[in-house]
């Protein structure tokens, strides 16, 4: 079985107020993250103001607080997976901040991930990438041998070579879209709203 991992632990800092409860359309940005998922086996991994973002998560989802979120994306996410069933194999991780992620693109990643899962047995990730910049959700397969992560790595972009992943490429901007700033999220509703 494939978990799902939102990764909703980080400060947002640029944003000037905690993005994960901010809402669009009336929904929090981290409970878009968890129904995004498409499962019900989702760990919700926290940090900054944790009560906050657990509020804000309605549907069924676990929730792990990760006391070194200070460290980045990376810890994050090796905590994570640290605090899913030892027979995990693979993930499908979101961002808390990319609230845009198509249904089809979701499924999409679930299924080149799961079929990788079955023909090889070494560690990889499947992951979309929209005109060179690559996205999310990504699919990590057989998590259980994954390395540690570099030092340093703030972001887990080092835990696996080039050639361990496989982009998948998408015209689905949403894939690529995070909300980092006021700027970025005034773009985005005004997109939204006059489409």
């Amino acid at each position: 079985m494939t978990h799902a991992l939102v990764l909703a632990a980080g400060r947002s800092s640029r944003m000037g107020r905690l993005k994960q409860v901010m809402e669009i359309d009336g929904v929090p940005m981290v409970e878009r993250a968890v129904r995004a998922a498409g499962t019900s086996d989702v760990l919700v991994v926290t940090g900054y103001r944790a009560e906050e973002v657990m509020k804000a998560v309605t549907s069924p989802a676990a929730c792990h607080y990760h006391a070194g979120w200070r460290e980045g994306q990376g810890s994050s996410l090796a905590a994570g997976i640290r605090a899913l069933p030892k027979e995990t194999k693979s993930i499908l991780v979101f961002l808390a901040d990319q609230p845009f992620l198509p249904e089809a693109l979701v499924r999409l990643i679930r299924s080149e991930g799961e079929k990788r899962l079955r023909e090889t047995e070494e560690p990889f990730m499947v992951r979309p990438r929209f005109r060179g910049i690559p996205g999310h959700p990504v699919f990590i397969g057989h998590v259980d041998q994954l390395p540690p992560p570099k030092p340093g790595d703030r972001s887990g972009k080092t835990w696996l070579p080039d050639e361990r992943i496989c982009f998948v490429e998408t015209n689905e901007a949403g894939a690529a879209a995070d909300l980092d700033t006021p700027e970025d999220a005034a773009q985005a509703l005004s997109k939204l709203h006059h489409v």
